[in-house]
This record gives structure tokens, C-alpha cells and sequence, in this order.
């Protein structure tokens, strides 16, 4: 099998983490980016617990965090969602994380973001260009 030759190349932990990937058996490698991760880092000898960080940045209304909180529950959670409304919503759906009602970005000071016509501003964020 092509696979398993390939793995034969990687230093041994990361062999050890891909061929517990390629065993799993609920869930195949790809359908969820968050059991990926857990388990490639589990299988890595790196698991993950409340010193691991995860920043969801643009957290809207918390789907990314439901996630998080569901195949990485022991790790230390950061949301950050700028807009006003959307930052009272993903409040109420209290996602077990610290929330920031802040944008990120490379460089500090202030922008101008538009939410766009929709409530949920999923990609809808845009600021204009210098």
C-alpha cells in the first residue's frame, strides 16, 4: 500500500500519530478538523489540556467554539467577534470561553469594518483598502 510506505519516511512519532489516524474508525481523517487535530497530537505524545490555547478569531456566533468545546473540551478558549450585536449574541450562547469584543490584527490601532447586510456577518466582514 502506497500509504504505508510513505510513512515509513516520517521521523516515528509522527508515524505513530498517522497510523492511529488512518485506524479510526468513526470518523474518517478529514471530516473533522478538531478530532484531527486531538488526535494527531494525542498520537504525537503532545495531548491537549488546559495549557493549550485555541483563539477563534471572527467567533460570531460561536459554531467554531461548539466545536472546539466538543473535541477539545480541556483547552483554554479565546473568542474574539468585534461587532456589537453579533459580540451580545455569542454572549448568550455562552460557548465555556473567554470572549473579547475585539477585532485582531497584524498591526495595533483602529479600523473601520462593515458588517455587511446580513445579522450574521459570516465573511461579510471588509475593510476598505489603503
Amino acid at each position: 500500500m502506497r500509504i504505508r510506505s510513505n510513512l515509513m519516511s516520517l521521523p516515528t512519532r509522527l508515524r505513530l500519530a498517522m497510523s492511529l489516524l488512518l485506524r479510526r474508525s468513526r470518523l474518517h481523517w478529514g471530516m473533522d478538523p478538531w478530532l484531527d487535530i486531538r488526535t494527531l497530537l494525542h498520537g504525537m505524545g503532545r495531548p491537549l489540556d488546559r495549557r493549550s490555547v485555541v483563539f477563534d478569531v471572527g467567533a460570531n456566533l460561536g459554531q467554531t467554539a461548539r466545536a472546539v468545546r466538543r473535541w477539545l473540551p480541556s483547552v483554554d478558549l479565546h473568542c474574539y467577534e468585534p461587532f456589537p450585536s453579533t459580540f451580545r449574541r455569542l454572549q448568550a450562547v455562552r460557548p465555556r470561553a473567554s470572549l473579547h469584543q475585539v477585532g485582531l490584527s497584524r498591526r495595533s490601532g483602529s479600523a473601520t469594518m462593515d458588517q455587511g447586510s446580513t445579522t450574521c456577518a459570516l465573511g461579510s466582514s471588509r475593510m476598505p483598502r489603503a
